[in-house]
Formats: C-alpha cells, sequence, structure tokens
C-alpha cells in the first residue's frame, strides 16, 4: 500500500487462495458490513469485540464503497480507516461467496 498513490479502495481475490480475500483503503470510502444470519432485526448497537467473533453462528459479510447498499443487508458497519487491511478467510459457520 506504501507504493500506491491517490485515493483508493481495493479487495483482491486470488485463485491461489480461494477462500479469502484482501481489502484496503485510503481516501476512498471502505466498509465491512455483518449480518447473523439467525438475527432477527438489524440493531445498531453493537460490541465491535464481540462483533466479528466465531460464536458458531453463520454471518453474511459485505464490503462496499457506499453505506445506501448495505442498508437493504444489515446495519452492523464497521469502518475500514486508511492504512487498515481486512482479511476475510472462511471458517465453520462463514460461507465465502463472491
Amino acid at each position: 500500500m506504501r507504493h500506491l498513490e491517490g485515493a483508493y479502495a481495493l479487495i483482491f481475490k486470488s485463485r491461489h487462495y480461494p477462500n479469502e480475500l484482501i481489502a484496503c483503503k485510503r481516501g476512498s470510502p471502505l466498509l465491512l458490513g455483518v449480518k447473523e444470519l439467525t438475527e432477527e432485526d438489524n440493531r445498531a448497537s453493537f460490541n465491535d469485540s464481540k462483533f466479528l467473533s466465531s460464536n458458531g453462528e453463520p454471518k453474511e459479510l459485505f464490503l462496499s464503497s457506499d453505506a445506501s447498499a448495505l442498508v437493504e443487508h444489515t446495519k452492523k458497519v464497521l469502518v475500514i480507516e486508511d492504512g487498515e487491511v481486512v482479511h476475510l478467510k472462511s471458517f465453520p459457520g462463514f460461507r465465502f461467496s463472491p
């Protein structure tokens, strides 16, 4: 990321790592929405220390540069900050589907 110039939000997917995805950003918005498939309502408040922990419940994860694209799926959103890297990897209860 140090070698890139300008504003960007990037998502990388590789055939060498088919069950993984990497995302990063600088100067452009990038949001990670999380929805537990068992949740009945989309409450906006949450404890983010447990937000992404594996509790055995299946989850849907959404990456977007536009919050309005996430609203129909979930209101639980983490804002990715400049320089942060998101690494999503399949695990039990999480199905990766691009």
